[in-house]
C-alpha cells in the first residue's frame, strides 16, 4: 500500500475517532440540557454502545454499513419529536462509524495515543452537538467513506462470530469496564445540574478525567503490571467513594476527584500486556471489553431505577472497583499457586 493510500487511512480514522466521541458523549448532554428524565442519560448511552457492540459479534460487508448510515438520517431529522427516534439514530450511527471505523483501523499506523487524543478532542466538542447536527454525523461519515473511496472497499460476505473466547482476563476486564461505564454518564449530570457547567463546555471539563486516562501508560510504563493495576483500582475505589460524599460540594473538588479515577481506569493496558505474556488466557479482551461497557450501563439503569439519587451510582462504582482488584489479585493468586 503506497504512501498516499496510508495517509488517507490515518486522516479518515482521526475523523471517525472524533466523531465517535462527539456522538456518545454529545448525546448524554444534549438529554440533559433538554431536561429529559435522569434514566435517558444512561439508555441514550446503551444506544451509542450498543452499537459498538454489534460489530463484535456481526460482520457486516462495507455497503451494508453505508446502507445503516443513510438509514440513520430519517430518526435523526425527527429525533427532537420523539426520544425513541433519537437511541435509534444514536444505535444506527454508532454501527455505522465503529464499523467504517473497525475497517479503516486494519490499514493505518497511528499510535494507540494519537488515537485517543483525537476522541478525546470530539468528546471537548460534544457540548455544541445539537438536533440539527445530529444528521450531519452521518453526512460527515459518509464523506468519510467517499474520500476514502475504491481503498475502503471490502468484499466480504456477514458474518457471526459465535465463539467468544474468555479466560480469567476476560472477566477481569468485563468488570473493569462496568466499573467505569456504571458512573461515566452521571458526570456530566453533576457538571450541568449540580455545578451549573454550560453545557456547551461541560465536554470540556469531562475531558479532565480522560488526561489522566490516556497518560496512565506513559506515567506508570509496562513494569510490574500486577501491582500497577492494583494500586489504580484501589485508587479508582477511593476517588470514586470520595465523589459520593462530596459530589455536591464543590466544582473543584469534583473535578480534582475525576481527573484521579482517570489513573485507575487507565491502567487497563496491563490487562492487555498481560494477555500478551500470558500461554493460557486467550480471552478476547476487545468482545469483552464492549459487554462490560454495555453491563456497567444497565447497572447504572438498575441503580436510577431504585433510586433516583445519582450520588449513589458512584458508591456501586466504587464498590466495583474494589471487586476488580480483588478478582484480578485472587486470579494472580491461583496463578502463582499452579506454577508451584
Amino acid at each position: 500500500m503506497n504512501t498516499v493510500n496510508i495517509n488517507k487511512f490515518i486522516i479518515g480514522y482521526l475523523i471517525l475517532s472524533f466523531l465517535s466521541g462527539f456522538l456518545e458523549l454529545g448525546t448524554v448532554i444534549l438529554m440533559i440540557r433538554d431536561g429529559q428524565p435522569l434514566y435517558y442519560v444512561p439508555l441514550i448511552g446503551l444506544a451509542y454502545q450498543l452499537g459498538t457492540l454489534f460489530r463484535e459479534p456481526i460482520g457486516l460487508a462495507s455497503w451494508q454499513y453505508y446502507f445503516v448510515l443513510l438509514l440513520s438520517v430519517i430518526p435523526a431529522i425527527f429525533g427532537s419529536q420523539f426520544p425513541v427516534l433519537l437511541f435509534l439514530a444514536t444505535l444506527l450511527l454508532s454501527i455505522g462509524i465503529q464499523g467504517v471505523r473497525g475497517m479503516v483501523s486494519e490499514r493505518q499506523t497511528v499510535s494507540t495515543f494519537v488515537k485517543r487524543v483525537s476522541r478525546v478532542a470530539g468528546f471537548a466538542c460534544s457540548g455544541f452537538l445539537s438536533w440539527q447536527l445530529l444528521p450531519t454525523v452521518a453526512g460527515i461519515t459518509l464523506l468519510v467513506v467517499l474520500f476514502l473511496g475504491r481503498d475502503l472497499q471490502q468484499v466480504q460476505k456477514a458474518s457471526i462470530r459465535k465463539n467468544l473466547r474468555l479466560g480469567s482476563l476476560g472477566w477481569i476486564m468485563t468488570i473493569h469496564q462496568s466499573h467505569y461505564f456504571s458512573y461515566a454518564y452521571i458526570i456530566p449530570v453533576l457538571l450541568i445540574n449540580y455545578h451549573g457547567v454550560d453545557p456547551r463546555i461541560s465536554g470540556l471539563f469531562f475531558c479532565i478525567g480522560w488526561l489522566s486516562y490516556i497518560s496512565s501508560r506513559r506515567l506508570f510504563g509496562e513494569r510490574s503490571l500486577e501491582r500497577t493495576f492494583t494500586i489504580g483500582h484501589i485508587l479508582a475505589s477511593i476517588t470514586l467513594a470520595a465523589i459520593f460524599f462530596f459530589s455536591n460540594r464543590s466544582l473543584l473538588i469534583l473535578l480534582a476527584l475525576w481527573f484521579l479515577t482517570g489513573f485507575g481506569g487507565g491502567t487497563v493496558y496491563c490487562l492487555r500486556q498481560l494477555r500478551e505474556r500470558s500461554i493460557t488466557d486467550k480471552s478476547d479482551l476487545d468482545s469483552w471489553e464492549n459487554i462490560g461497557h454495555v453491563l456497567g450501563i444497565l447497572i447504572c439503569l438498575i441503580i436510577l431505577g431504585i433510586s433516583e439519587t445519582p450520588e449513589i451510582v458512584f458508591a456501586v462504582s466504587s464498590l466495583i472497583a474494589a471487586i476488580t482488584c480483588m478478582l484480578f489479585l485472587w486470579n494472580n493468586r491461583k496463578q502463582t499457586s499452579a506454577m508451584l
